[in-house]
């Protein structure tokens, strides 16, 4: 891909560009190779890549002050995932700064051949859209500018009409900022950034993730802490690694928000764990040690208890005894809850069985939890299980 731009056209952009960012701007420059604007622009912490440079390189999250997008916009092949990835190494408030010419670069693929048969403004308009789709209300102030039609005297610009046939144009976008505690909308569209940003969180999951991430988001902003949001939307996306493999018919996606949010604080990126939330969710086959003899004696519970179950297990997945022993605990506890209670079927009885196992196994923090449920079970009447049956069904 070649590119020819006119000293002309490169002098106003380098003022265009000069006008709105500062010098000690610390700029990454993404771009063609015939084309380096950072030379006369930004602090000497600038850095250019090409385009093509940008989503195989690692680059740390809010790493620039800037970013400019000096040329070949036309060649961005898949648009979304290009903003998303500026959007995130960019710091919040920062800008982004896509630039255009009359004549775009040669030896269109053809993906790009759209660029060629439109107006300025209907360019203009294509540019402000990857922003848009990209990360939404991630991005504000999303202008467009004429380079050439501008004049900037004495730190002002104005606007007039140029006769000049060349042209340049600069779409400009600014990273939304840290939101106030008080201003519940703005956190929102602020965590809906984040995620958006995300390359396992798909736009139905926005609808759900969001809601349930808002008060641990207000408590960061209250401890000054939010850069540590961060690590729980990288949690995040790895357990939507897996989740994104299910089919919305089998957990549904307000179902997958809240098991994801009821696993989040305990991933540990482990490949086991990861393995047994596969398994648990019916991506894997079940190890006989574990997963099948937990699956056989659970298997006509509700999916509410099947759901809280796989989050007490994934939760817990480090304590290997526990996990170890919990085959058995089930099944001790679904013999003596059948022994106690004669008339039960055998629906019921793995209901309360789960019950039992989820919340005095799993979840409890005392030592011999196997043991304290059975002698509880063993003191229960026939009425008084029943009862606690009933309330599992509620």
């Amino acid at each position: 891909t070649t590119i020819s731009i006119s000293d002309k056209s490169i002098e106003a952009l380098n003022v265009h560009l000069n006008y709105f960012l500062p010098k000690t701007s610390k700029i990454l420059e993404l771009g063609l190779p015939e084309i380096t604007i950072i030379g006369e622009i930004g602090s000497s912490q600038s850095k250019k890549l090409l385009l093509s440079e940008l989503l195989v390189n690692e680059i740390d999250k809010d790493s620039f002050d800037d970013i400019i997008i000096s040329a070949g916009v036309e060649s961005i092949i898949d648009p979304r995932e290009f903003f998303k990835k500026v959007w995130s190494v960019l710091k919040p408030g920062g800008s982004c700064n896509i630039c255009f010419y009359k004549s775009p670069p040669t030896q269109l693929s053809t993906s790009l051949k759209m660029w060629t048969t439109m107006t300025n403004e209907q360019k203009v308009w294509i540019a402000g859209s990857y922003y848009h789709y990209s990360i939404g209300k991630g991005w504000l102030s999303i202008e467009g500018y004429d380079v050439l039609d501008e004049t900037i005297t004495n730190n002002q610009i104005t606007f007039g009409k140029s006769n000049d046939n060349d042209s340049v144009f600069v779409v400009r976008a600014i990273k939304r900022s840290s939101p106030s505690i008080d201003d519940e909308v703005a956190i929102k569209e602020y965590i809906e950034s984040n995620l958006n940003s995300l390359k396992n969180i798909g736009l139905e999951d926005l609808q759900y993730l969001p809601l349930r991430l808002i008060d641990k988001t207000k408590e960061l902003i209250k401890l000054d802490s939010l850069n540590t949001l961060d690590e729980t939307l990288s949690k995040l996306c790895s357990i939507y690694g897996v989740l994104k493999e299910l089919k919305e018919d089998i957990i549904p996606k307000p179902i997958q928000a809240m098991l994801a949010m009821s696993i989040v604080d305990k991933w540990s990126y482990d490949p086991s764990q990861i393995q047994a939330l596969r398994t648990g969710l019916g991506l894997e086959t079940p190890d006989e040690i574990f997963w099948l003899p937990v699956t056989q004696l659970t298997a006509n519970t509700s999916a509410k208890a099947k759901i809280a179950l796989l989050i007490g297990v994934v939760n817990n997945w480090e304590n290997k005894e526990l996990i170890t022993s919990l085959p058995i605990s089930l099944q001790q506890i679904l013999l003596l809850i059948k022994s106690k209670v004669l008339d039960i079927n055998e629906n019921d009885a793995q209901t309360l069985a789960a019950e039992f196992a989820i919340s005095e196994v799993l979840l409890s923090t005392r030592p011999n939890s196997l043991d304290r449920v059975l002698k509880f079970i063993n003191k229960q009447s026939n009425e008084s299980l029943k009862e606690l049956l009933n309330q599992c069904k509620r």
